[in-house]
C-alpha cells in the first residue's frame, strides 16, 4: 500500500513541476505562441505531458507504479546530465579564476583608475560603449551619440594577459597615437568592434599598430561593442573625411550580427542608413568630452557611494526562483543546449556541403555593407572586409549559427575585397594559440593580430 502513496507522490511532484515549467515558459515566450512552431514547442507539448500525467490517476494502481519509477529514472538520468553540465562549468570556471588571481592584476577597472590619477597627478578614464547609450546622450538639448572615448584621455581599456591594456587616446577618442587625423596620404583606415579597437593589448599591438610597424599609414577606427550599423556611422563620420586609401572592416563572426539585432532598434543608428544620421561629430569633440566626463563623473559618484555603503542584502525567495540559476535548472537549459549543439554538429558532419546554420536575417547587413562599399568609393577609396574568427571555431568544430558562408557570399557578391583569417590562422597548426585565453572566449594574442595585420597588407597591396 505504501509504494502506491509513494507511486501517487511521485506523479504529483511531476505534474507540479510541469506546471510551474509550463506557466513560466508560457510568461516568457508569449510572443512566441502566435506562430505553429511555437505554440507546439512552448505549450502543446508541455501541456499534454501535463494532461496525460493527470489522466495517469485514473490508471490502475500497478500501472501507476511503473509510470512512478519510469519518471524517477528518467528524471535522475536528465537533471544528472545537467548537473555534471553544471559542475564541468563551475570547474572551468573556478580555474579561470585561480589563473586570474595567479597571474592577473585582480583590480578592479576603478581602483586601477584611482592608482593612476595617485601616481601621475593625472584624470585617467573608462572608455564608453557606444552600442548601449542609447539614441545617445544630452548634450545642451541635443542627443549625440559619440563613436568613441574622451580624447587626449588616459583610458583604462580591459585585461586578457595579465597586464590591463591602458592607451592614450588620440584627439577624437579612438586608440591611436596623437596626430594621425591630420594626415594627409592615409593608407588605410580600420573599423569594427573590440577586435579592431585592440582589446586588450597595448596600443603598438593591435592590428592598426602593426601596420604602423609596416611602414603603413594606418589609423584605428575601430570600438568596442560595435556591430555594422556602428561600423558605418564610424566610416561616414570620422573615414570618408579622411579620404584613405582603404577602409578594412574587422568583421568578427562570434557577435556582429547578434549586435546588429540590437543596433537595429536604434533610430539614430538606422539613419545612416542613406544620407540623413551624420552628427558632424568631428566638430562636437569638445562638447562630446564635457558630456563623456559628466557621465563617468555621475557614475564614479554612485560607485564610491555603494562601496562606502553596500546595500544589505536580504533574501528574496522570488527573487532566486526567478534567477537564471534556477530556471536554468528546471528547464535543462545546458542539457537542451548540448544537445542541440550536437545535432547540428552531427547535420555538418553528414553533409559537409550544405551551408552551417544561419538564424539571422542577412537582408540589412547587405544593405550596410553595400552603403559602406558605395561611401568609401565617393571619398576616393577603397572598401575591404577581413572576417575574423572566433574561438569557438576551433573548440567546437562546427559552431552554431555564425552566418560564415553566408555573410563571405553576400561580401564576393558585393565586389568587396575579402581576407579569411581562419585559413591564416589555421595555417599556424595551433590556432588557440592566437588567443589570450586558450581555455575561454577571449580576443587575440600580440601574435594574432600581427597575422591579422599581415593578411590585411597583402590584400589592400
Amino acid at each position: 500500500m505504501k509504494i502506491y502513496r509513494v507511486a501517487n507522490a511521485a506523479i504529483g511532484c511531476a505534474i507540479f513541476l510541469v506546471a510551474v515549467v509550463l506557466v513560466y515558459v508560457v510568461s516568457i515566450h508569449h510572443s512566441k505562441l502566435t506562430d505553429l512552431s511555437g505554440a507546439i514547442r512552448y505549450l502543446v507539448l508541455p501541456g499534454g505531458l501535463l494532461a496525460l500525467l493527470i489522466f495517469s490517476f485514473k490508471l490502475p494502481a500497478a500501472r501507476r507504479v511503473n509510470i512512478a519509477l519510469a519518471l524517477f529514472a528518467t528524471g535522475f538520468a536528465l537533471y544528472g546530465l545537467e548537473a555534471s553540465l553544471h559542475i564541468t562549468e563551475w570547474y572551468s570556471r573556478a580555474r579561470v579564476q585561480r589563473y586570474i588571481r595567479a597571474h592577473s592584476d585582480t583590480r578592479s577597472r576603478l581602483e586601477i583608475i584611482k592608482d593612476i590619477e595617485a601616481q601621475t597627478g593625472e584624470r585617467a578614464w573608462p572608455y564608453p560603449v557606444p552600442l548601449y547609450l542609447g539614441e545617445g546622450i544630452d548634450i545642451e538639448g541635443d542627443t549625440v551619440l559619440p563613436l568613441a572615448g574622451i580624447s587626449g584621455a588616459t583610458t583604462v581599456f580591459c585585461n586578457e594577459s595579465g597586464t590591463m591594456a591602458i592607451y592614450k587616446a588620440d584627439e577624437h577618442g579612438f586608440n591611436n597615437p596623437a596626430g594621425l587625423h591630420s594626415e594627409k596620404a592615409i593608407e588605410a583606415v580600420l573599423v569594427g568592434d573590440s577586435f579592431a579597437h585592440g582589446a586588450c593589448v597595448p596600443t603598438e599591438h593591435n592590428v592598426a599598430g602593426h601596420l604602423r610597424a609596416r611602414n603603413r599609414s594606418a589609423i584605428n577606427l575601430g570600438f568596442s561593442g560595435n556591430g555594422p550599423l556602428l561600423a558605418l556611422a564610424t566610416i561616414k563620420e570620422f573615414a570618408v573625411p579622411l579620404r584613405p586609401k582603404a577602409v578594412i572592416w574587422l568583421y568578427f563572426e562570434g557577435n556582429d550580427l547578434a549586435e546588429l539585432e540590437l543596433e537595429r532598434s536604434s533610430q539614430r543608428l538606422m539613419r545612416y542608413l542613406g544620407d540623413d544620421g551624420h552628427q558632424n561629430l568631428r566638430s562636437r569633440q569638445e562638447e562630446i568630452d564635457r558630456a563623456l566626463k559628466d557621465l563617468f563623473e555621475a557614475l564614479r559618484r554612485d560607485r564610491e557611494r555603494e562601496e562606502a555603503n553596500p546595500p544589505k542584502k536580504d533574501f528574496d525567495w522570488m527573487t532566486y526562483l526567478n534567477s537564471q540559476r534556477v530556471t536554468s535548472w528546471l528547464l535543462l537549459r545546458k542539457l537542451r543546449s548540448s544537445v542541440s549543439s550536437g545535432f547540428r554538429m552531427a547535420r555538418r558532419v553528414l553533409d559537409k556541403d550544405s551551408p552551417e546554420h544561419c538564424i539571422h536575417d542577412l537582408s540589412l547587413f547587405a544593405s550596410i555593407l553595400r552603403d559602406a562599399s558605395q561611401s568609401v568609393a565617393s571619398a576616393g577609396g577603397q572598401f575591404y572586409f577581413a572576417y575574423l574568427p572566433t574561438w569557438e571555431r576551433y573548440r567546437n568544430r562546427y559552431p552554431p549559427g555564425l552566418c560564415r558562408e553566408q555573410v563571405l557570399a553576400l561580401v564576393r557578391a558585393e565586389g568587396i575585397p575579402v581576407t579569411d583569417i581562419d585559413s591564416v590562422f589555421r595555417s599556424t597548426g595551433d590556432p588557440l594559440s592566437l588567443f589570450a585565453l586558450t581555455w575561454a572566449a577571449g580576443h587575440y594574442t600580440p601574435e594574432g593580430y600581427r597575422l591579422v595585420a599581415e593578411s590585411i597588407d597583402r590584400l589592400v597591396n
